[in-house]
């Protein structure tokens, strides 16, 4: 990773600290957790959140940033051994219990999380609408040459070596178990299921659903994506709120890793 990305990574990830602390802020002048109602704009609820999830929301915060410092991160399945792909769907798991951990005995998640939405067909028609509009987005961003300018302002060059190294078939079905299924699964459920109904409560909708979105995007630690992850964070933030059922962002994020899989590794 070059220097320059280095630190635009980093101060990202900053930045989204310091909304963090401004959510505290709002939430230290309207008086704690009794003077936010459970839910202010849009479906998604937060009543049943309290004290215990500052601590959750810091130790999420404070894993994240920690790989920032050490960046070991696979990029690409030409060097992912099979040991490493299963350290990371390990580490996938790990952050679930994290959350679970926090939310047991305090939320039924079934309601919590809309596993069981009063109308699938709307769930199921904002999940593709969403991709759509996504996809649109980025097909906007790079025929207006935005691919192209964030290669050249990250450097982002063909490695010669890794194009010749042979990709094992364990390894690609590995990749795509944590790319295509855990990853979208996990990161819904962190970011979206927890971290966005935490700061709703503590700071309103939108400075959490920027907060949230900034941070998903730096944490990923890919400088020319940032912009793309973003919008997509905003995206599922929406879904979730305009369903109520963390089934919307989890598919929306699923099609979308998909797609980029399949283009990417199975040519």
């Amino acid at each position: 990773m070059q220097g320059f990305e280095y630190a635009f990574l980093g101060g990202s990830l900053l930045l989204s600290v310091a909304l963090l602390l401004v959510c505290l802020l709002f939430f230290s002048f309207r008086k704690g957790w009794a003077s936010r109602p459970g839910r202010h704009v849009g479906v998604v609820e937060t009543r049943h959140l309290g004290w215990i999830d500052m601590a959750g929301v810091g130790l999420i915060f404070a894993i994240y940033l920690g790989n920032w410092i050490d960046l070991g991160q696979i990029r690409s399945p030409e060097f992912a051994t099979t040991g490493l792909l299963v350290s990371q769907l390990v580490l996938q798991l790990a952050f679930i219990g994290v959350v679970l951990g926090v939310l047991y005995h305090r939320v039924d998640l079934t309601l919590f999380w809309g596993l069981r939405p009063g109308r699938y067909w709307w769930v199921i028609g904002v999940t593709f609408t969403g991709f759509i509009v996504y996809s649109l987005i980025l097909e906007g961003l790079w025929a207006l040459g935005f691919e192209d300018w964030t290669a050249r302002v990250f450097r982002r060059v063909a490695d010669p070596v890794a194009a010749e190294n042979e990709v094992l078939p364990v390894s690609i079905y590995l990749w795509g178990l944590v790319t295509v299924v855990a990853a979208p699964m996990t990161e819904e459920i962190v970011f979206r299921g927890y971290l966005y109904p935490v700061l709703k409560r503590m700071g309103g909708i939108w400075l959490a659903a920027l907060t949230v979105s900034l941070f998903f995007a730096a944490a990923h630690l890919d400088g020319a994506y940032l912009l793309g992850r973003f919008l997509l964070s905003l995206i599922l933030i929406a879904a979730y709120e305009l369903t109520g059922s963390i089934w919307a962002p989890v598919g929306i994020h699923f099609l979308n890793n998909g797609f980029v899989f399949s283009g990417s590794f199975l040519e």
